[in-house]
């Protein structure tokens, strides 16, 4: 009996979500006929159709958005993470390594670019690697704390990660 209580809250919570996110890509829709070029509302309305699970036409607004600003890291991730979805992982390793690369040159590095970084490189050749960036950080980076990092990287599932990326 409390198994039937927990999916059918299961079930209202996904439809509950599901319409949020649709509200939500209506109102980004809005913002961008106002304003073609607004990259917050482009990027918002990836996610929105991203967790709806309609991956063109997530994969055609991320497009639209690299258009406007080619080398913006955040959608080439995302780009990446929904043609992985779709089943191209081929491509989404090019960008998840054009991303690395675009990290790795940057002047201006911060703490999350790290993070970032060793993210996308335990995506591309496993944890043990991943886990080799994040120790690294911890004499770059001495008053952070980057355990719970290890935790999530010791424990990742790739496909429930995308199943719920780009939050």
């Amino acid at each position: 009996m409390t198994q039937s209580f927990a999916f059918l809250a299961s079930l209202r919570e996904r439809k509950i979500t599901g319409v949020l996110y649709l509200k939500a890509a209506n109102y980004y829709q809005k913002a961008i006929a106002c304003d073609s070029n607004n990259i917050d509302a482009l990027r918002d309305l990836v996610q929105s159709y991203y967790k709806l699970g309609s991956n063109n036409l997530a994969l055609s607004v991320v497009n639209k958005l690299l258009l406007i600003k080619p080398n913006y890291v955040e959608a080439i991730t995302a780009k990446g993470f929904i043609l992985e979805r779709t089943g191209d992982r081929q491509e989404a390793d090019n960008l998840y390594k054009r991303v690395i690369r675009m990290y790795s040159q940057s002047v201006n590095k911060t703490y999350s670019d790290d993070i970032n970084k060793a993210f996308l490189i335990m995506m591309l050749y496993g944890k043990k690697k991943g886990l080799g960036e994040l120790y690294k950080m911890k004499t770059k980076y001495p008053n952070r704390n980057i355990e719970t990092y290890v935790y999530m990287f010791k424990n990742f599932n790739r496909s429930n990660f995308l199943k719920n990326a780009l939050n």
